[in-house]
């Protein structure tokens, strides 16, 4: 992917369809930055927030993975700013890597209500070892009430960092109250009394 350094207004760059940003890390200097936001935006989905790849700034090539970004909500949470860290091959990367969820539908037609409470995991591993995303089986929560941390499977090369009982999904139980009714008397004329019989009893 090729960057630029940044030239003119973030304003101006945003409105011809680019992203601004910074590279920095290893080896260089804080240098602002800009790319064309779909070549960014390819890259977001193949590698995520953990995998390293390959950039260009001028006639220098740097291996980086994308540290942070920013989203506009106003405008269908388009990215509007990108970190890239520079890292060389011996370092140790620490990144928060998004959960996929598997058979959540195989569980949800057995009856039961599921409750994710982790999206993400916070995990360390060398350059190369990065995976875009980390798979979590919710078909076990037929068998058990909760999945941990320390049950999820994690790709070779990668060390999570989490508590290792924090719960990541878990059945969710839903109370219904039922309130009861009392049965009325279908007689129309229930309930009500005569004037007149009362004035004769009097």
């Amino acid at each position: 992917m090729k960057l630029l350094e940044r030239q003119g207004k973030v304003k101006e760059i945003r409105d011809n369809d680019q992203v601004p940003g910074v590279i920095y890390g290893h080896g260089i200097d804080p240098t602002p930055i800009q790319v064309e936001y779909q070549d960014l935006r390819k890259a977001m989905a193949k590698y995520g927030t953990s995998m390293t790849f390959e950039v260009t700034l001028g006639k220098d090539k740097h291996l980086v993975y994308i540290k942070d970004y920013q989203s506009d909500y106003l405008s269908n949470y388009k990215t509007i700013h990108v970190d890239f860290m520079k890292v060389s091959a011996d370092d140790t990367i620490s990144a928060a890597v998004s959960l996929n969820f598997l058979n959540k539908d195989a569980v949800r037609e057995s009856g039961q209500v599921i409750a994710t409470n982790l999206t993400e995991l916070e995990v360390e591993y060398k350059v190369g070892k990065g995976v875009s995303s980390i798979d979590v089986d919710l078909s076990v929560l037929k068998d058990v009430d909760a999945i941990h941390v320390e049950d999820v499977v994690l790709p070779e090369g990668l060390a999570v960092l989490n508590d290792p009982k924090q719960i990541v999904a878990n059945l969710a139980t839903i109370a219904e109250e039922v309130e009861a009714t009392d049965e009325v008397d279908n007689d129309p004329l229930a309930g009500w009394e005569d004037p007149e019989a009362t004035e004769d009893e009097e």
